[in-house]
């Protein structure tokens, strides 16, 4: 007995001073009992330049635009190659570019974890790699749920829907690998010119506070750290980039420092004091003559002395490289790097080009090593804050049961509802009563085909206002349909570079169809607005999205002034990225329904919202009427630049958030 109780007391002896012993040989960096400090100071002190230099550098799939496409880890085919893979990562890296281009939820996870794998296994210190995406209104990939365009969002004003959808959004990007996502846009929309309005939450500074608020807490959670379930945000484009001058994308903002801090700068400090945001992207434009990528006084002064910010500041796509070949401050990558490393850029996107300089610019003395290790430790602490050392590798199985899942699509559709703002309703013509309207003909450019708007992923499914219509009305009226005019001819993709504007002659025979379509009918909704090549981000000569007027494109106008001859009633549906100037419609057309762009369940929303029996659709219209009063005296008290709130949530928004954003 005692030589049994002996035996034990030995194993447990040994078990113990061999975990002990264990614990004193691992390196403190890697004991997530210790302080997040303590751990990045214990592996900055462990790391060499060139390690140091590779954390603030990224990869979109290949290492360098200068390589050749024969040296990419991955090749045009999709096909990856691991001994170019492991070069690539041989002394770490920062961030991962865009995963889920060309892969669906379960190859995006496998991707991400055979490149995390050589990052954790097979390099000298085992730093986890840090994977991004887009995620502007729903993550921007296969499968993933797609929600109304910001624009739309903010239409809403229900802050806590936002907060709900950007936490189901983080849940889908987690899962497959992801860790960040590049979103909220707190830019303000002061000039509708300008292609990218339809990724703000509009003009004013407190709602886009609000939101943005909202938005990084569904995608971050509520904790010290970001959890397994959670993404971190970033606030963009900081700062001014949303008033350039002539509307056009990234022309100058030359703005009163006043004015910069009055209308600006509110949402951003919001996103950090209220949400604590994890990073910030500055914004392509200069301020004041200076680009924002080397602005020392916005990045530093004011970013990280006034406003407290001490998390990670990321590029925009190539902007580094652009103080070389669009502002012209300088002459080479090594001015490039000098300038944005000493502003404080912490990361270059999207794959390495200038910051490749940094170990040199540090050998011959341009810049100090303790430059390097102040941005090399805000990567560093992000990665801790991740979880990522302790569970570095994403899970398959659950990407794929986290894509699109039933509730996102139920919630996606609420977010359709509300965002669906009512003009105008003369005569009480809405909500429409099928008793009286047996043909019913739906036109329009946009009526036949689902519209998601920019930075949009390809859902698995998503419904067109035509559909949505048929699909409610059932047996009970007969929908015709005709497409009115085109807006573009060539196919609404938003990353297609060519636009090809409707053609008159083509345009002519569709207009004169729509007219005898309607003419059958007893009622025509038409469905106008623009389209994802008319209005979005315009980032070269050859992909322009800004525009020099408001009206609607091509020959809209006169398919509802051809129309409206027939002497039968018409309303109109606006889907659109940017307000239209529409001086014809508002005089001549009865009830005006505005969508913006209204995400996968559009089609349904907008049938719901046509006919009366929809969830919310009384309220749509009770206080679509009676709300006006109560949003002019809130407008005063508050001095919030408001129109009308349109359905009870968003009442409600109005009526409890008096409190400022600062």
């Amino acid at each position: 007995m005692n030589r049994r109780r002996d035996f034990w007391i030995v194993i447990v002896c040994v078990l113990f001073l061999s975990a002990l012993g264990a614990q004193q040989t691992m390196p403190s960096y890697k004991n997530s009992a210790l302080p997040i400090e303590t751990r990045v100071t214990d592996l900055l002190s462990r790391m060499t330049l060139e390690e140091k230099v590779a954390q603030l550098e990224s990869t979109w799939q290949n290492h360098s635009q200068d390589l050749l496409p024969e040296e990419f880890f991955v090749d045009e085919k999709g096909e990856f190659n691991e001994a170019k893979a492991r070069q690539l990562l041989r002394n770490g890296l920062g961030q991962v570019t865009r995963p889920s281009e060309n892969r669906g939820p379960r190859e995006m996870a496998d991707f991400t974890n055979r490149l995390q794998r050589i990052a954790v296994e097979s390099t000298r210190l085992g730093i986890p790699l840090m994977f991004h995406e887009e995620c502007l209104h729903g993550l921007v990939a296969a499968d993933a749920t797609s929600y109304p365009q910001a624009i739309g969002l903010a239409a809403s004003w229900d802050d806590a829907l936002v907060r709900r959808i950007f936490d189901a959004t983080a849940r889908e990007a987690r899962s497959r690998g992801a860790h960040e996502c590049l979103m909220p846009v707190v830019d303000l929309a002061r000039d509708p010119r300008w292609g990218r309005t339809e990724e703000t939450y509009g003009e004013d500074p407190y709602l886009a506070g609000r939101m943005g608020v909202a938005a990084v807490k569904g995608l971050q959670g509520d904790g010290p750290t970001v959890d397994a379930n959670h993404v971190f945000a970033t606030l963009k484009h900081f700062a001014v980039h949303s008033q350039p001058e002539a509307g056009a994308n990234v022309a100058p903002a030359n703005y009163s420092e006043r004015t910069v801090r009055e209308y600006f700068l509110p949402p951003f400090e919001a996103g950090i004091a209220k949400g604590n945001a994890r990073a910030i992207m500055p914004s392509y434009n200069e301020l004041d003559g200076i680009p924002n990528h080397s602005n020392t006084w916005l990045l530093r002064n004011v970013l990280r002395g006034e406003f407290g910010f001490k998390n990670l500041v990321v590029s925009d796509y190539f902007a580094i490289e652009q103080l070389i070949t669009v502002h012209h401050v300088a002459a080479n990558c090594e001015q490039a790097a000098k300038l944005a490393i000493t502003a404080g850029v912490d990361i270059e996107l999207p794959f390495l080009r200038c910051y490749k300089t940094l170990p040199s610019l540090v050998r011959s003395g341009q810049i100090p090593e303790s430059l390097i290790n102040e941005s090399v430790a805000r990567v560093l602490r992000a990665k801790f804050e991740l979880g990522l050392f302790e569970k570095p590798y994403a899970d398959s199985q659950m990407a794929v049961l986290s894509a699109s899942p039933a509730q996102a699509r139920e919630l996606a559709l609420q977010a359709a509802r509300e965002a669906i703002t009512l003009l105008k309703n003369d005569n009480q013509l809405l909500p429409l009563d099928l008793a009286k309207f047996k043909r019913i003909a739906v036109i329009g450019p946009n009526a036949g085909e689902p519209h998601l708007g920019g930075y949009s992923g390809t859902p698995r499914h998503d419904v067109s206002i035509l559909e949505g219509i048929k699909n409610r009305v059932g047996g009970r009226a007969e929908v015709l349909y005709a497409e009115g005019c085109r807006i573009t001819e060539s196919k609404p993709v938003w990353e297609e570079d060519k636009v090809v504007p409707a053609v008159p002659k083509l345009d002519e025979k569709r207009i004169s169809d729509a007219v005898e379509v309607l003419s059958e009918a007893d009622i025509g909704i038409v469905v106008v607005g623009e389209n994802e090549q008319t209005s979005r981000e315009g980032w070269s000569n050859n992909h322009l999205g800004d525009r020099d007027n408001l009206d609607l494109f091509g020959r809209q106008d006169e398919l509802v002034s051809r129309l409206l001859a027939l002497g039968k009633p018409v309303l109109v549906i606006l889907l659109h990225g940017r307000p239209n100037s529409i001086n014809f419609i508002k005089e001549h057309i009865p009830a005006i329904l505005d969508g913006w762009y209204l995400g996968q369940e559009g089609g349904i929303a907008m049938a719901e919202i046509l006919l009366s029996e929809a969830i919310g659709a009384p309220s749509l219209f009770i206080y679509g009427q009676l709300s006006t009063l109560s949003v002019r005296l809130w407008t005063q008290l508050h001095k919030v630049q408001l129109q009308q709130c349109a359905s009870r949530a968003q009442l409600d928004f109005c009526k409890r958030n008096g409190e400022g954003i600062g």
